[in-house]
C-alpha cells in the first residue's frame, strides 16, 4: 500500500475560503491528514502536516461544526464592515502571519485576480524591506532584481494584449511574475515549473 507524507517543500497553504474543500479533498485523495487548519491564533501548527491559514475565518459543516474549538465562526469576514476591521489590525493573523510567509518564502497565487489592495500593499512591503536588506549586503542591482522577484501568480489571459502586459507590469513592482493560462488543464505545468524554480520552500495562496 502506498504511503503518503506532506511535502516539506510545501512550507505553509492561505486561503481566504470558510470552508473545508480542499482538506476534505486531500484525505479522500490520500487517505491521510495531511493538512493541519489554522483558523485562529490559539491554534498552533503539527509537525509532518502542512498548516492551511484560513485567513476569513473557518466554518465547519460536519460533525464538529459549532465546535469552538474546531471552528472559528467569531473570526468570519463577511460584511464589508468586517473586512475594515480585519485588516485594520496590524497583528492580525492576516498581516501578521501573510507578511511572515512573504518574507520567509516564495508564494504562488492561484484563484485570485492580485488586485486586492491588502494583499498588493503586503506584497509591496515584503518587497521593499527584501531590496533594502539586499542593498545592505552590498548586492548588485541585477541580483538584487533576480532576487526579489520571487513569487508568482497564475493568471487568465484576457485576450487583449495590452491589458494583460500592463497586469504583468504593475505586479513586477510587487516582486511577482505572472504565469499565464489560457486554459485550466495548462495550470499542472506551470504549477510544476513554479515547483522547480521556487528553490527551498514555496506558500501556495488561493
Amino acid at each position: 500500500m502506498r504511503t503518503y507524507k506532506a511535502n516539506p517543500r510545501v512550507r505553509a497553504i492561505v486561503t481566504f475560503n470558510l470552508d473545508a474543500v480542499l482538506q476534505n479533498y486531500v484525505v479522500f485523495r490520500y487517505g491521510k491528514r495531511l493538512l493541519r487548519t489554522i483558523e485562529r491564533a490559539s491554534a498552533s501548527p503539527t509537525p509532518g502536516k502542512i498548516s492551511i491559514y484560513h485567513m476569513h475565518g473557518f466554518l465547519r459543516f460536519d460533525q464538529k461544526a459549532k465546535d469552538r474549538s474546531k471552528e472559528a465562526p467569531d473570526a468570519v469576514v463577511l460584511t464589508e464592515q468586517d473586512y475594515f476591521d480585519f485588516f485594520n489590525d496590524p497583528t492580525s493573523l492576516f498581516n501578521y502571519t501573510f507578511l511572515s510567509l512573504l518574507r520567509e518564502f516564495s508564494c504562488l497565487f492561484v484563484g485570485l485576480s492580485m488586485q486586492d489592495e491588502n494583499i498588493r500593499r503586503l506584497l509591496h512591503y515584503s518587497k521593499k524591506e527584501r531590496v533594502r536588506s539586499l542593498e545592505n549586503e552590498g548586492e548588485r542591482d541585477e541580483a538584487i532584481r533576480r532576487k526579489s522577484l520571487r513569487h508568482f501568480a497564475i493568471l487568465p489571459r484576457s485576450g487583449v494584449t495590452h491589458i494583460d502586459c500592463s497586469i504583468e507590469e504593475s505586479l513586477l513592482p510587487l516582486g511577482t511574475q505572472v504565469l499565464w493560462v489560457d486554459d485550466f488543464s495548462e495550470i499542472p505545468k506551470q504549477f510544476q515549473e513554479m515547483y522547480q524554480a521556487a528553490g527551498d520552500g514555496w506558500n501556495l495562496v488561493y
